[in-house]
């Protein structure tokens, strides 16, 4: 489906991150992170359990915030409450569960959520019938518009899944963080995902994506980036990601090569 012209956005999803830290006690969870990801960029975040993908990214959710480093979004630094206010209004956020109210239906949690982000719309000069055509082809392209009025609960973990990532892109933010969003998805609903993302990085927007799943994302991604025990230990662009440098990264991670 053609990505909607009146829901582009113009600014784009340009980030910055400069030697973010982050300690849990006396353990580094992060350390030194360095890492940029330009309008419309789709970037894969791999590495082992408790390498730190996840930390990095509620680290920029303020859900755990960063120790230490700066981070600068569309050129601009994130230092300030209203700074951080200002970015995080541009973020859509899917974590390990799809923050779903399970009482309400498909329907109604996508309207509180626009609810809720009513300053974002407003100083974007929306018109509320313009979100309400946008709920519909969420609806629509993820599989759920039969199940619209249907309250969450009833549904699967992979129809919950689906419709977080409604949620995620209801707003069309300038960056979205996904936290290994084919948990649960079968082929229909991770394919609806990839076209999401497509048409979202069409449009300029940036994303981070943790996953363990490196070959689904092969047709999608623009980079790899490879995080062990805190620290970035390769950042490789999908051209120069070869059989051959894919080996090299992972016996670095794992201590053996990928298997092909």
């Amino acid at each position: 489906m053609k990505a909607e012209e009146g829901l582009s956005n113009p600014e784009g999803g340009g980030l910055r991150l400069a030697g973010l830290t982050k300690r849990y006690g006396y353990r580094r969870a992060l350390i030194d992170v360095e890492l940029d990801l330009a309008a419309g960029e789709i970037v894969c975040l791999l590495g082992p359990n408790g390498a730190g993908k996840s930390t990095l990214l509620s680290a920029l959710t303020s859900r755990n915030p960063p120790d230490g480093g700066e981070i600068f979004f569309q050129d601009r630094p994130v230092r300030t409450i209203e700074e951080r206010r200002a970015f995080l209004a541009g973020i859509g956020f899917l974590g390990h569960e799809p923050g779903l109210f399970l009482d309400m239906t498909a329907a109604e949690n996508l309207s509180f959520f626009l609810s809720i982000n009513d300053r974002r719309y407003t100083a974007r000069k929306r018109d509320a019938s313009e979100y309400r055509k946008r709920v519909d082809e969420l609806l629509t392209r993820t599989g759920l518009a039969g199940r619209r009025d249907d309250r969450v609960r009833t549904y699967s973990r992979g129809m919950q899944q689906r419709l977080g990532l409604c949620r995620v892109f209801l707003t069309q933010p300038d960056l979205v963080l996904l936290d290994e969003p084919l948990t649960g998805l079968d082929r229909e609903g991770a394919q609806a995902m990839r076209e999401l993302l497509r048409d979202f990085a069409a449009r300029g927007g940036a994303a981070l994506i943790t996953t363990h799943d490196e070959d689904f994302f092969r047709e999608t991604a623009s980079r790899y980036v490879f995080l062990k025990q805190g620290r970035l230990i390769a950042d490789i662009t999908a051209d120069r990601y070869t059989p051959a440098s894919r080996a090299r990264v992972h016996e670095m991670l794992y201590g053996t090569p990928a298997t092909v």
